[in-house]
């Protein structure tokens, strides 16, 4: 009978997770910053969004490489790195660490087991011209979409329309492994970092929240570190203008009715 995990025992878990990561980051001389939704409860909460649920850090390329090359060398606990370069089955073109002492089953098409986990997104150099920029964008953006079709199911909370596209779509990109696409998403990522008329940077591999996460280079030349449910974490120096850039006023509550969890997942002890 599967156990499941509680709201409290997924944070303890995350923060197990999250605590492993920095002490790693900070022996090997690797930067990371907490982002999105989790740098706005170390700023707004000192921890979680009260209605929140998962962690959220960034690394630029050459530390997000280095940290899934290195960290599950001689490991001895339950803790493992995921992302596309390391395992063939996984869907997203952003990296994990899991706990393997626990199973998420979350709505998505992939056959892949997950734990519980910390989302690790990477930061790519982009151009200073708007035009090269869009023009990046829109080629990625047909990868990320493909990737998305791929690994969304059809679901009775979908209307009938979005579940024949999701049919459709499944069938027309069966021949291609979102292996191929991910490569595709992150040879594109990766174009601009070794140019050094580069000013902009983003974690375009995702783009959740499109151009709103373009941010100046310099918002994330340094780091500063702030507490997050009792310990200090890295975040950007410039995270006020990294916050205010995503979210506008990010002090400011959301309305209550938009005060949920955006995430469909059930956890379970193993």
């Amino acid at each position: 009978m599967k156990k499941d995990i509680s709201v409290e025992e997924l944070k303890m878990i995350q923060l197990k997770i999250l605590d492993s990561i920095d002490d790693f980051c900070k022996k090997n001389g690797i930067q990371y910053f907490l982002f999105s939704g989790t740098l706005i409860g170390a700023v707004r909460h000192k921890g979680y969004i009260p209605w929140d649920d998962d962690v959220d850090i960034c690394m630029k390329r050459k530390d997000y490489d280095r940290f899934f090359s290195e960290f599950n060398q001689q490991r001895r606990d339950t803790l493992k790195a995921i992302s596309a370069e390391i395992e063939k089955n996984y869907y997203l073109a952003s990296g994990k660490v899991i706990d393997t002492a626990t199973v998420i089953e979350e709505e998505n098409n992939c056959a892949m087991p997950i734990g519980v986990y910390v989302d690790i997104f990477p930061m790519d150099n982009l151009p200073a011209d708007d035009k090269k920029l869009e023009k990046l964008n829109h080629r990625i953006d047909i990868y990320r979409k493909m990737l998305i079709l791929k690994s969304v199911p059809v679901s009775d909370r979908r209307s009938a329309v979005k579940n024949w596209i999701l049919k459709v779509s499944s069938f027309l990109l069966k021949p291609i492994s979102m292996q191929h696409i991910i490569r595709k998403i992150t040879k594109l990522a990766v174009s601009y970092n070794d140019d050094a008329t580069c000013n902009r940077i983003a974690d375009i591999s995702v783009f959740t929240y499109g151009m709103k996460e373009v941010f100046p280079c310099e918002d994330f030349a340094e780091a500063a570190e702030l507490e997050f449910e009792g310990k200090t974490y890295s975040v950007p120096k410039n995270y006020k203008h990294v916050l205010s850039n995503m979210y506008g006023d990010y002090m400011k509550l959301p309305p209550k009715e938009k005060q949920i969890s955006h995430h469909h997942f059930t956890a379970y002890w193993k």
